[in-house]
């Protein structure tokens, strides 16, 4: 099992849910601040900053970087269609452009 948790697919995974969901706590905080909120934001990046460094120590920079990059962006926007938040066109355009970058950078 340990040997599975520094895998890099497992790593990014880690890093992409963490940025994610700061990112979500931070939308939170917005409207309802408070110290859950505040201690929420720094377990999420914490923990994607913990895997980030393990991650950076078995791969390349650059696929590392556009990796966590797509997997974070597959996650916004998720979230953000689940809680009824429409992108616009350009905003759509730029996730696909990085999905693309991660996909050519990681063949």
């Amino acid at each position: 099992m340990g040997e599975f948790l520094t895998k890099p697919i497992f790593l990014v995974f880690i890093c992409g849910t963490g940025y994610a969901a700061a990112t979500l706590a931070m939308k939170t905080a917005s409207t309802t601040p408070g110290m859950i909120v505040a201690a929420a934001i720094a377990f999420c990046l914490s923990a994607a900053v913990i895997a980030e460094v393990i991650l950076l120590q078995r791969t390349q920079l650059g696929l590392a970087y556009v990796a966590i990059l797509a997997a974070e962006t597959v996650l916004v926007l998720a979230v953000a269609a689940l809680f009824g938040e429409g992108l616009a066109p350009r905003e759509w355009i730029g996730a696909t452009l990085v999905l693309i970058g991660a996909g050519v950078i990681s063949v």
